[in-house]
């Protein structure tokens, strides 16, 4: 196994590790432990500004804007295009619309769609990951991605996909350590991304 190239405890309870691989091409990655047990621990989503329009941000604002130590990128949205690092939309407050189940503060934001599979926090901080897109009932916070990878601890066969920059989830079984790997891409000779 490859050890981390740098460690550090951002907060109690959230341990942050930065590593890379050099094969089959130069790849970085960032994993985010976290201890949802940790005492003070919050996590938060973002708000939209309207009912199911949210405005474009970047997770750096994000996090500066909530004070947060991690923040990542959560629900795909549209619309939306990347024809080359000029050509994009949505531009920071443009409105998008978000694809999947968003809710803050136990608040539905946007309602959950089948093909967009969940992580659900609920309000005593248990996190889980769930296919259907669906919440429990004492979800505080969701947001969704677009494939689920893994399902009852085996992997799930999901459609080959571009190298790109990825982010993934995982939840422990008893919903008390969330997992985030961030994965660099489009970067050229530093970081082509992950299938």
């Amino acid at each position: 196994s490859r050890q981390p190239l740098f460690v550090e405890n951002v907060h109690p309870g959230v341990d942050y590790y930065r590593g890379a691989t050099l094969f089959p091409q130069n790849t970085v990655y960032h994993l985010v432990e976290i201890d949802l047990t940790t005492a003070g621990l919050e996590v938060v989503s973002t708000d939209p500004v309207e009912p199911y329009n949210f405005a474009a941000t970047t997770v750096q604002d994000f996090a500066e804007m909530n004070q947060t130590q991690i923040a990542i990128n959560a629900n795909f949205f549209w619309p939306f295009y990347s024809n080359h690092p000029f050509s994009y939309y949505p531009k920071v407050g443009d409105l998008v619309e978000v694809n999947g189940i968003a809710m803050t503060d136990g608040e539905m934001r946007n309602p959950p769609g089948a093909k967009w599979p969940a992580l659900c926090i609920t309000d005593e901080n248990r996190a889980s990951i769930r296919g259907s897109g669906r919440c429990p009932i004492d979800t505080w916070v969701a947001v969704s991605g677009n494939l689920q990878t893994m399902k009852d601890g085996g992997p799930i066969d999901f459609p080959n996909q571009d190298r790109l920059p990825r982010t993934i989830v995982a939840v422990d079984e008893s919903g008390e350590t969330l997992w985030f790997l961030i994965v660099d891409g489009r970067q050229g000779l530093y970081s082509g991304g992950a299938t």
